[in-house]
C-alpha cells in the first residue's frame, strides 16, 4: 500500500484536460506519466484510471526492479530520503497541477453543499489545515455560521462502533424539538447543544428534509439571541 501517494490524494480527483496539460500520455483505459528521480538513478512511474484511482511506483533503473524502501517510514539513510523527498515533491506537484478538492464521501453531503451555494450563493470554507473533510457555511450579511460539516464516529453520537461518519451541525430551535426524529437527529456534536443538533448524511433523511432544515438554519442564524 503507498501510504504517501494516498495521503497526497486524498479526497482528491483528476481532471482529465489537466492531465494532458500536464504531460501525461492517453493509453488505453488509463493516463501514464513517468519521470526520472535522483538524476536517473530512480524512474516513477503514474498510472490515473477512471478519474480517482491511481497507482504509483519506483523503478531501480539500475536493476530493474520495483524500489519500496521510501514507503518504509522506519528506512533512513541518505538515498533512501532522497527518493522519498523527491517522490513526495513529484506527486504533490501532481495534485496541485491536476486535482480537484473532493472533501465529501457521500452523496447527501455533495447534494448539500451544491444546495447551499445555489440557494444562497454562499461558498463552503475550509478552516482546518489538518480537517480537510470539515468545512462550514456563514451567511454573507453577519457572517454567522449557519451549516458545519464534520466527520465523527459513531460512539460520539451515543452509537454503537468507531466507524467515522460524515455529519452535518445546523442550527435549530428549541421549540421545535418534539418534531425530531431522534434515529436520524442527534445532540450537537461540538457545537452547542442547547441551540444546534446534528444529522448524519445518507443515514435516511430524504435531501428534501436536509434542504428544509438548512433552510431553517440560515433563518435562526439571522436573530439574535
Amino acid at each position: 500500500m503507498d501510504s504517501i501517494a494516498l495521503e497526497i490524494f486524498s479526497n482528491k480527483s483528476f481532471d482529465c484536460g489537466s492531465l494532458l496539460k500536464f504531460g501525461f500520455e492517453k493509453r488505453r483505459g488509463y493516463y501514464f506519466y513517468s519521470a526520472d528521480i535522483l538524476g536517473g538513478q530512480f524512474q516513477a512511474e503514474i498510472k490515473i484510471l477512471r478519474g480517482k484511482e491511481f497507482c504509483a511506483k519506483v523503478f531501480d533503473k539500475e536493476f530493474g526492479d520495483v524500489y519500496e524502501l521510501h514507503l518504509v517510514p522506519a528506512a533512513r539513510g541518505k538515498l533512501v530520503e532522497s527518493v522519498r523527498r523527491e517522490y513526495c515533491a513529484l506527486l504533490s506537484l501532481i495534485a496541485k497541477n491536476c486535482c480537484k478538492n473532493e472533501p465529501f464521501k457521500t452523496a447527501q453531503a455533495k447534494k448539500t453543499a451544491d444546495f447551499i451555494r445555489k440557494e444562497f450563493s454562499v461558498e463552503l470554507e475550509f478552516l482546518w489545515e489538518k480537517f480537510p473533510d470539515c468545512a462550514i457555511a456563514r451567511r454573507p450579511d453577519n457572517r454567522k455560521w449557519f451549516a458545519v460539516f464534520l466527520t465523527c464516529s459513531k460512539s460520539k453520537l451515543g452509537l454503537d462502533g468507531d466507524e467515522k461518519l460524515e455529519v452535518l451541525d445546523i442550527r435549530f430551535s428549541k421549540t421545535d424539538n418534539s418534531k425530531l426524529d431522534e434515529k436520524k437527529c442527534f445532540s450537537a456534536y461540538h457545537m452547542n447543544k442547547n441551540h444546534w443538533l446534528t444529522i448524519i448524511f445518507d443515514a435516511g433523511l430524504r435531501q428534501s428534509q436536509i434542504n428544509a432544515l438548512v433552510k431553517k438554519s440560515y433563518a435562526l442564524a439571522l436573530k439574535r439571541r
